[in-house]
């Protein structure tokens, strides 16, 4: 079976699963589920940023803005079930590794094909971040300010502005799940590819 047709089974997945999924993650946000179809069986840890990303290493970390918290990439995963984990994400990663690899930007480029799976690479990236900071809590971090009252609530809730509202974070979520159904890319070939991808650390925000 090819990416494409892969791409379009988990399109559809989405689209029928969309509603469950959101409403399961808002009512337990430690709910444990495939973020991405809804399945319950043969749950397996994706991880959010792709092992090969970080060269496998298991002392690399990313700070949380939010309260300068620490956390090593090779632990920050999320409940994925092993079709969509193997069978389509794990398949997509290593196409576009393969072109990552293949590919001299300094000399050529990718084909609109290759881009538009890049975008959608980074959707799927933007959207578990999403679920990630939607699942982790504020935790005490030394010499961080902290307030007891509001430390088990989700990180999501404290990025961006300080009157970020439970409503903007579920629709946000809602809105990077909903994205993963869009078959066409090109509309995003400039905004969502830097924006996810600097997101990530995958490139400079200032690049």
């Amino acid at each position: 079976m090819s990416i494409n047709s892969r791409l379009v089974a988990l399109r559809k997945k989405i689209r029928i699963n969309h509603k469950k999924i959101v409403d399961v993650l808002i009512e337990d946000h430690q709910a444990i589920l495939c973020v991405f179809c809804g399945s319950t069986e043969e749950l397996t840890r994706e991880h959010v940023i792709p092992q090969w990303v970080y060269g496998r290493c298991t002392k690399r970390t990313f700070i949380t803005n939010t309260n300068g918290s620490s956390q090593t990439y090779n632990k920050t995963t999320l409940p994925v079930c092993k079709h969509c984990n193997s069978h389509i994400l794990g398949l997509l990663e290593s196409h576009l590794k393969h072109e990552f690899d293949r590919v001299d930007i300094n000399s050529s480029s990718f084909t609109k094909e290759t881009i538009e799976l890049i975008i959608l690479w980074c959707e799927t990236l933007e959207y578990k971040f999403q679920v990630l900071d939607l699942r982790r809590k504020l935790n005490r971090v030394k010499g961080a300010e902290y307030s007891p009252y509001i430390g088990k609530m989700p990180i999501s809730m404290f990025q961006g502005p300080i009157d970020t509202s439970s409503f903007k974070v579920f629709s946000n979520l809602r809105g990077s799940l909903k994205t993963l159904s869009v078959k066409s890319k090109s509309a995003r070939i400039n905004s969502r590819l830097i924006t996810s991808m600097s997101r990530s650390g995958l490139i400079s925000p200032y690049t």
